[in-house]
């Protein structure tokens, strides 16, 4: 587990990214916990660090939505905690946690209002 809770992180996305490719090597590194990142930061993170079983996410910024079409790429994801920071964040492509099988536990929490349709979809 890795705990960036409390970390200080430089602004901008390129700190992000150098930290998806460091902890891509990381093989036993199940657990992710941000919080203070950027809906691009979350992006970044779900799609080099694939081996995540566990991923929390609090105060994402809402720069624009967050596709969670990349967050669909961890297979092996059991746990997913995503949280808007002061402002909603629009999630888009919310069928895609379907293809999450492991998916025991999820939380969304301070996003702006969810489409019906997609709502239902994941739920059946």
């Amino acid at each position: 587990m890795m705990d960036m809770r409390k970390m200080q992180v430089p602004q901008g996305n390129d700190w992000w990214h150098d930290a998806a490719l460091a902890l891509k090597q990381v093989s036993t590194l199940r657990c992710l916990e941000v919080c203070r990142c950027s809906g691009t930061a979350a992006s970044i993170l779900t799609t080099h660090c694939t081996q995540l079983e566990a991923l929390s996410a609090a105060s994402i910024t809402p720069e624009y939505e967050l596709d969670l079409e990349s967050v669909s790429k961890l297979h092996q994801l059991q746990r997913l905690r995503l949280r808007g920071a002061n402002t909603p964040l629009k999630l888009i492509n919310l069928p895609a946690l379907q293809k999450l099988q492991f998916l025991t536990s999820l939380s969304i929490t301070n996003t702006s209002p969810l489409p019906g349709e997609d709502v239902a979809q994941v739920c059946l």
